[in-house]
């Protein structure tokens, strides 16, 4: 039962944070930005990035984030950003150390209007349907995104992984990396899938557990390298990294 009323606790703290921390910052900025021609969608994220910090900070379920590897997120002027994948706090990680960014789903949060513009404003764009032509129109249109100066962000696994061995990579991120000359950012996230069980927002457990997230150096594509091959060198290295950082975590 304490897990339960725990799992109620973070809920209620979600809902309050994004809320508040939403229509009393992060919309004003939105339009502040659009009134001055600016970019509407990174002014809401810079500021929801300090709503996840704090809503993070008060959460019962986490005790620590730790963030290695902060040095890499100015090493170019943006990504596309291909972190491992165990949990839908991931996400939230990310935003709340990167603003501006866009991201693909082939599902809408909701059918709200008032909460689907929240979500396309956070970065999610979402595909038409299946079909290979919808894909195709979104590869363009993360193009244009990250000319524009965006950041990109695709978890290579497809879906949420629950072993310490990663998925089959998708090249997607890969192609449009190379496509774009826009370097990679391999992110290595631990401990997310402690906090909640996959596909849910009940806690696994009563504890508050830590959360690392390792930002590894930026890669790109070598000469005359395929989307195929960049794609199982940034697997290695993010297996490796995983590997690493999670035997030192045990060790502690």
């Amino acid at each position: 039962m304490k897990k339960i009323f725990l799992s109620f606790v973070d809920y209620s703290l979600f809902l309050a944070s994004i809320t508040v921390g939403f229509v009393t910052a992060a919309y004003p900025a939105y339009l502040i930005a659009l009134l001055r021609g600016q970019n509407g969608r990174a002014a809401f994220q810079k500021v929801t990035k300090y709503v996840f910090r704090i809503m993070f900070y008060l959460s019962p379920s986490i005790s620590k984030i730790t963030v290695i590897g902060k040095e890499n997120l100015t090493a170019c002027k943006n990504f596309v950003i291909t972190p491992t994948h165990r949990s839908f706090l991931d996400y939230l990680l990310i935003e709340s150390l990167i603003h501006d960014i866009v991201l693909f789903t082939n599902k809408p949060l909701t059918r709200l209007f008032i909460y689907r513009h929240v979500s396309n404003l956070l970065g999610a764009h979402i595909a038409a349907d299946n079909s290979p032509a919808s894909y195709f129109n979104l590869f363009d249109d993360f193009k244009r995104f990250l000319r524009e100066g965006a950041s990109v962000l695709i978890f290579p696994e497809g879906s949420r992984n629950s072993t310490d061995k990663l998925l089959a990579f998708k090249e997607g991120a890969f192609k449009l990396s190379i496509a774009s000359n826009i370097p990679v950012l391999p992110i290595v996230i631990l401990g997310s899938d402690k906090v909640y069980k996959k596909g849910s927002m009940i806690r696994v457990d009563a504890q508050p557990h830590e959360i690392t997230i390792a930002i590894l150096k930026p890669m790109s594509a070598r000469e005359n390298e395929s989307s195929k091959e960049f794609c199982e060198r940034v697997r290695g290295v993010l297996q490796a990294a995983y590997d690493d950082f999670g035997l030192e975590l045990k060790s502690l």
